[in-house]
């Protein structure tokens, strides 16, 4: 919740506003991204010991999950960007994209196992937030290499 009115204090210079995402991403990529991939490694051990082993068959779903989270937390600030600059029209058309696109993935899905229906929900979530992701590149003149670097655990930094 603090980093629209963040973003849109300072709205009126895209250099202020790239450079502010650009730590926002920094901060993601140590932290969150990290914490999402390690409760995803140990989803088998962590989930059984916290919430007993009849929630064993959850394990596949906490993982899936983590990935959802980690490109969420990422087009978030995409999304929080591109609304502080202006461009609220891009979540309208995300959110009617997603609808369909959610909806025909996972009715191509429906007979499956409960993970593979996951698997469509995340895959549709995943193409809508790379969109907005590609969406805040363009429109704020990112470097669209560096920011993979800037997603990439600090090793080597």
């Amino acid at each position: 919740k603090a980093i629209y009115p963040a973003f849109s204090r300072i709205q009126d210079s895209r250099v202020r506003l790239r450079s502010a995402l650009y730590r926002s991403i920094d901060v993601v990529g140590f932290f969150a991204l990290p914490a999402l991939a390690g409760l995803a490694l140990v989803a088998d051990v962590l989930v059984p010991l916290v919430f007993g082993q009849q929630w064993q068959a959850a394990v596949p779903l906490v993982a899936i999950f983590c990935v959802l989270s980690a490109f969420q937390v990422i087009g978030f600030l995409f999304s929080s960007a591109l609304l502080a600059s202006g461009r609220s029209e891009v979540s309208m058309y995300l959110a009617f994209a997603s609808l369909p696109l959610g909806a025909a993935l996972q009715w191509s899905a429906r007979n499956a196992a409960l993970e593979t229906i996951c698997i469509a929900i995340v895959a549709s979530q995943i193409l809508i937030q790379m969109t907005a992701a590609w969406i805040a590149v363009r429109h704020l003149r990112l470097d669209s290499a560096g920011l993979v670097g800037r997603l990439l655990p600090p090793i080597g930094r």
